[in-house]
């Protein structure tokens, strides 16, 4: 009845379970992605907060370079430092 206008090569035979087989395992698949994602960006945050703490690690140390630098009270030193760093004078 339905058939009568349809071509001979055309699935009329729809099976749920295929269906629900195909369902699951495109779940599956999704499922694997999301957690790939979700271990990237636990990588990631891991990584960021490394550099972060290297960087902050870094700047203490310049810190603690210029107020050595300072102490000393050598303006030769001082200008010296500017020059080769760049960095603007406080």
């Amino acid at each position: 009845m339905y058939n009568s206008n349809m071509d001979d090569d055309f699935r009329t035979n729809f099976d749920p379970y295929d269906w629900m087989l195909q369902l699951e395992d495109r779940m599956k698949e999704l499922q694997h992605k999301h957690n790939v994602i979700i271990q990237n960006q636990k990588e990631m945050a891991l990584a960021y907060n490394t550099q972060l703490r290297n960087v902050k690690n870094l700047q203490k140390k310049v810190d603690t370079l210029e107020s050595i630098l300072w102490r000393s009270d050598n303006e030769q030193a001082i200008n010296d430092y500017f020059a080769r760093i760049g960095r603007p004078k406080r």
